[in-house]
């Protein structure tokens, strides 16, 4: 049985690893390239684009917090 938990618990934090990598590193790309065009680095938008880049940008930082909270949620749940 406690090998089981283990197991489990090591299967658990290998997933979170790989969850965290794979969702993240995607993500902070696309806010990073937001970031680039609502700065308008590569020129000047008009109010519709800066307005949408923004969209884009705010809902990319609310999804990786949201990824970051339930993370860290799971590595401080208690085993069962």
């Amino acid at each position: 049985m406690a090998t089981e938990l283990k197991r489990t618990a090591l299967v658990k934090s290998e997933f979170l690893a790989n969850m965290s990598h794979e969702l993240r590193t995607p993500l902070n790309s696309i806010n990073g390239f937001s970031e680039v065009l609502y700065d308008e680095t590569f020129g000047p938008l008009n109010e519709k684009q800066k307005k949408y880049v923004n969209n884009v940008l705010t809902s990319g930082k609310h999804l990786l917090l949201l990824i970051i909270r339930y993370l860290i949620w799971q590595k401080l749940k208690p085993e069962r």
